[in-house]
C-alpha cells in the first residue's frame, strides 16, 4: 500500500488499506504514463486501483456501447471480445449496462483480462454479480480518478472515458445513438486520435445512427468476414500493432 493517503480521513485510510486498494499519484513509479501522454496536464491526479496493475503495459481495446444495446449488438459485442482476448488484448470498458457489462463478461468467461473503469469512487464502486464470481485480482484491474466516496454522476461517466481512451491502443464502437456518453466517447476517440473502429449495421435505424455518423467522420468500419461470419477485426489488430510499435 502506498502513502499517499494522508487527504482521507482515517475512515477512508481504514477502508482502502481492508480492501487493498493502492493509491497513485502521477509522481508514483507505478502511475500508468499513457495516461499523461494523451490527457497531459488532464491527466487524473490520484488514481485508485484494485488488482492487476500490469495489465495497463499490455495490449488493450476499449469497448464502448449503448447500455439500450439491441439484441445484435449484445451479439457482436461478445463476438468482438471474443476473438480480441484470444489474440492475448485486455478489455478495457466503463461497467455501465448493456455493451459494458458484456464486454467485461466476455473477457472473463473467455478467459481473456479486463480493466474496469469506474464513474464513481472506489468505495462507492460494486462489481456486478456475474463479474464477481469470475473475477481475481490477477485478472482484472479495477481504477476510479475519483475521492474514495464519490458517487455515480454523468459528468463522472463524460470524464473517465477519457480514462479509458488514455489506458486503450484502440477503441471499437458497437451500438450508439446521436447523443448520449457511447456518441460522447466516440467523438472524443476522434478527438484524440485514437484508432476508432464502428460496428456496421445493415439495417440503420436510431439506436445505431451514431455509427453511421462516425464512420462518415473517418471511422474504420468493421463488417462480417465472409468466410467466418464473425467481425472481420484484420484492420483494428493491425492498427493496435502499428500503435505499439510506435511507443
Amino acid at each position: 500500500m502506498t502513502s499517499h493517503l494522508s487527504a482521507f480521513t482515517m475512515t477512508d485510510q481504514a477502508a482502502l488499506t481492508a480492501k487493498q486498494i493502492r493509491v497513485l499519484n502521477a509522481l508514483d513509479p507505478d502511475y500508468p504514463q499513457r495516461l499523461c501522454v494523451l490527457s497531459g496536464d488532464q491527466a487524473p491526479k490520484r488514481l485508485y486501483v484494485w488488482g492487476n496493475e500490469a495489465l495497463w503495459y499490455s495490449p488493450a481495446v476499449s469497448v464502448c456501447g449503448s447500455r439500450q444495446v439491441s439484441e445484435k449488438g449484445l451479439a457482436v459485442t461478445a463476438d468482438t471480445v471474443a476473438q480480441l482476448v484470444q489474440r492475448g488484448y485486455v478489455i478495457v470498458s466503463g461497467h455501465a449496462r448493456g455493451v459494458d457489462h458484456i464486454a467485461h463478461l466476455t473477457a472473463l468467461q473467455q478467459g481473456g483480462n479486463t480493466i474496469i473503469v469506474a464513474a464513481e469512487g472506489i468505495l462507492s464502486f460494486r462489481l456486478r454479480a456475474d463479474l464477481k464470481k469470475l473475477a481475481s485480482p490477477d485478472r482484472v484491474l479495477i481504477l476510479s480518478e475519483f475521492s474514495p466516496n464519490a458517487s455515480w454522476h454523468v459528468g463522472r461517466a463524460m470524464t473517465r472515458n477519457r480514462t479509458i481512451l488514455a489506458l486503450s491502443d484502440a477503441m471499437i464502437l458497437v451500438e450508439s445513438r446521436l447523443e448520449g456518453g457511447t456518441f460522447n466517447a466516440g467523438q472524443d476517440a476522434l478527438r484524440y486520435q485514437i484508432p476508432l473502429f464502428v460496428a456496421h449495421y445493415e439495417h440503420a435505424h436510431e439506436a445505431n445512427a451514431g455509427n453511421t455518423y462516425f464512420i462518415n467522420q473517418g471511422a474504420i468500419k468493421v463488417g462480417k468476414s465472409p468466410e467466418t461470419g464473425r467481425a472481420n477485426l484484420d484492420k483494428l489488430i493491425a492498427a493496435v500493432e502499428q500503435r505499439r510499435s510506435m511507443r
